[in-house]
């Protein structure tokens, strides 16, 4: 029988930081989540982990269809994604209406 190893990177962000921005995100949610308070903890964690920033993370619970990591990734690229798109499209306003100035 071959026996699995399993690696985890050791935790960057404290339980502490984590827990802030559960109970800044759990204080506003209306309805309470269904799902533990410590798994969205953890959620928190892994997402305060992979840089991304606390009103984000805030935002991405609030309006995800579910409290899994998969569900919160996408919500939270999905955001960025819309965010890039809004800010290339003022981009090229800007230089559209410097085009026709310079005219």
């Amino acid at each position: 029988m071959t026996e699995i190893e399993l690696h985890l990177k050791t935790p960057t962000v404290s339980m502490e930081d984590a827990t802030l921005v559960t109970d800044a995100f759990w204080g506003e949610a209306d309805p309470k989540p269904i799902t533990p308070y410590n798994q969205v903890r953890g959620l928190v964690r892994r997402c305060l982990e992979a840089n991304y920033q606390t009103e984000e993370i805030v935002n991405a619970l609030h309006h995800t269809d579910a409290y899994t990591l998969s569900a919160i990734e996408f919500t939270l690229r999905s955001a960025r994604k819309k965010t890039r798109t809004h800010l290339a499209g003022t981009t090229e306003r800007i230089l559209m209406m410097r085009a026709q100035r310079d005219r």
